[in-house]
């Protein structure tokens, strides 16, 4: 994988996707409890590795040319996501210490070309 430094992960799943979203207005939905619910019909894979279960730590960075994404976490796939990531920025979501854990995703940007990274551990 591109770039991924890693410490001792010994215990953890790696999960890790990288993708660009395709269509204006596009919108993508990741489960991790395996629910087959994935939906990534507005977004080409480019890398990935798939851990099937709840994530305990997720980092997202918007690296494409839309000035922002918008992440919405363990919302459903209906849910409207709500937090804002800025073009270049990462936003890290740490559930390590903590029994909360994310289940799943929803993306959405408004611009086509946006590359999204997501690195996840399980």
């Amino acid at each position: 994988m591109r770039g991924i430094e890693t410490k001792d992960l010994s215990g953890y799943d790696l999960f890790y996707y990288e993708f660009t979203l395709l269509a204006n207005k596009s919108k993508v939905f990741i489960d991790f409890t395996n629910s087959n619910r994935i939906s990534m019909a507005d977004a080409e894979i480019l890398f990935s590795k798939v851990a099937d279960q709840p994530l305990k730590q997720v980092r997202i960075t918007n690296d494409g040319t839309s000035d922002f994404i918008r992440i919405g976490v363990n919302s459903g796939s209906a849910g409207m996501p709500y937090v804002k990531i800025k073009s270049g920025e990462t936003l890290t979501i740490p559930f390590v210490d903590t029994d909360e854990v994310t289940n799943d995703m929803t993306l959405q940007a408004i611009t086509s070309n946006a590359t999204v990274r997501i690195i996840g551990l399980a």
